[in-house]
C-alpha cells in the first residue's frame, strides 16, 4: 500500500498533490491515489479523536478542515 510509512501530518499534502495531478493530467491513477490518501487521512482523524476525546490537537483540526475543503472544492 502506498500510504505505508507516510507521516500522518503529510497525508493532506499528498492528497492535494494527487488531486492537482489528477486535474492536470486527467489520469485515473492520480484520482485513485488521492482516494487512498483521503482514506488514510480520515482513519488518522478517527484514531486521533478516539485516542483522546477530551482534547484534539491542532493538526487533527487542520486535517478535518482540509478534508472538508477537499470535499467541497474537488470536482471529479
Amino acid at each position: 500500500e502506498a500510504v505505508t510509512g507516510v507521516q500522518t501530518c503529510a497525508l493532506p499534502i499528498f492528497l492535494a498533490a494527487c488531486r492537482s495531478l489528477a486535474n492536470q493530467t486527467h489520469e485515473g491513477i492520480y484520482a485513485a491515489q488521492a482516494l487512498k490518501y483521503k482514506g488514510a487521512c480520515i482513519r488518522s482523524v478517527a484514531k486521533a479523536i478516539g485516542d483522546d476525546v477530551d482534547s484534539v490537537s491542532d493538526s487533527t483540526v487542520a486535517k478535518v478542515l482540509f478534508l472538508a475543503s477537499d470535499e467541497v472544492c474537488w470536482e471529479p
